[in-house]
């Protein structure tokens, strides 16, 4: 995968742009920070690190009806929703990419549409799980190294839906153990939680819609990223799922 870097990753606690994700990743190359995946199945979390410029690429301009635009070289591959992937190059007017949707429940849960098996419809789930797996990733991420065995994470404000890092109080039990190794992020690094609201409150949220591809346009050569995601090979970017194998 290589796209632009004025791209957004969808990460769990906002948007993320490529570029800034960069310049924290060289300042710690240990930073991790939770992100929207899809495993195969259904969508999930997971965190993205190594984020780097590796190069000038043709890039290729994804217009969506969402009114989104993705920026991406012919190595990268769209998730399609009815299974399958396809690079820049093999996408028609048309096709129907796999959306990332997120929204809120009545009680004030992250809810995302969830796709059916057969890929034709979309069902919202209020994930309790989820929201949990988020609050303990971005405290992590927050601390700084993995929790400990027996960790609560709690909501300042009790909003269940805001887990920014600043709303999150971390209570340990310093007779447990950590779980695993620290990753070594540093005070510096730790306040990079700053550009992701940034982006967040840049970007207005848009109503839901097909994601369906509206316009493909070759452009210029230009300065590409790529970026990993551990244990998994898909990254949410500007609202759809892109494939990392191409990187």
């Amino acid at each position: 995968m290589a796209l632009r870097g004025s791209s957004v990753i969808r990460g769990v606690a906002g948007g993320i742009i490529v570029e800034d994700f960069a310049l924290a990743c060289e300042e710690n190359p240990h930073l991790r920070v939770p992100v929207f995946t899809y495993d195969g199945h259904e969508i999930t979390v997971g965190l993205a690190h190594s984020c780097a410029p590796i190069g000038e690429e043709q890039l290729f301009g994804i217009l969506l009806d969402s009114g989104e635009t993705v920026y991406c070289s012919s190595t990268t591959t769209f998730l399609m929703r009815r299974g399958g992937e396809k690079s820049p190059p093999e996408l028609k007017i048309g096709d129907s990419l796999l959306p990332l949707y997120l929204a809120k429940d009545a009680q004030g849960y992250p809810t995302y549409m969830q796709l059916g098996e057969n890929y034709k419809h979309a069902v919202a789930v209020a994930d309790r799980a989820l929201r949990r797996r988020v609050m303990r990733l971005v405290a992590e991420w927050k601390q700084g190294r993995p929790l400990r065995e027996g960790t609560k994470v709690k909501l300042a404000d009790g909003d269940a839906s805001n887990c920014h890092p600043d709303n999150l109080t971390v209570v340990e039990d310093t007779s447990k153990a950590i779980r695993s190794k620290s990753y070594g992020i540093t005070d510096a690094v730790r306040r990079a939680h700053v550009f992701i609201e940034a982006a967040a409150n840049r970007r207005a949220k848009k109503t839901p819609n097909n994601h369906t591809v509206h316009d493909i346009q070759p452009m210029e050569m230009e300065l590409v990223y790529e970026l990993s995601v551990e244990d998994t090979d898909v990254v949410a970017i500007e609202g759809v799922f892109l494939g990392l194998a191409g990187c």
